[in-house]
């Protein structure tokens, strides 16, 4: 405090533009890694939705060509199982089967459309 009251009126003024230029340098430098912490984290964040949405739809390609081949292993069973039963039976179990495949594909769009 001494030293302050020992300088003059023109060094005054002179220190405290240069206080005032040193401020306004560590506000804008500030912004600036505000600001790019702020477009890093944003880019991280966006890749990174990119990353799950396509393992999310892998996982759900892998698991309707699984749902299809399931399907497909059934009505080769049920085709057998028509070759060696009555007209009635199989008619029933067509019947049941498509309700059953209809339900199923009608949740696979469902899935699907969310995607």
């Amino acid at each position: 405090m001494r030293y302050l009251a020992t300088l003059s009126k023109e060094h005054l003024v002179l220190l405290s533009i240069v206080l005032y230029h040193c401020a306004h340098i560590f506000l804008v430098s500030g912004v600036m890694v505000l600001y790019g912490m702020t477009m890093g984290g944003m880019t991280s964040m966006l890749s990174n939705i990119d990353v799950r949405r396509s393992k999310f739809v892998h996982s759900y390609q892998a698991f309707k060509r699984e749902v299809v081949g399931i399907m497909l292993r059934i009505l080769s069973y049920v085709d057998q199982c028509m070759q060696a039963t009555s007209l009635f039976s199989n008619m029933l179990k067509t019947l049941l089967l498509l309700i059953f495949f209809k339900m199923l594909f009608e949740k696979l769009l469902i899935v699907h459309e969310m995607i």
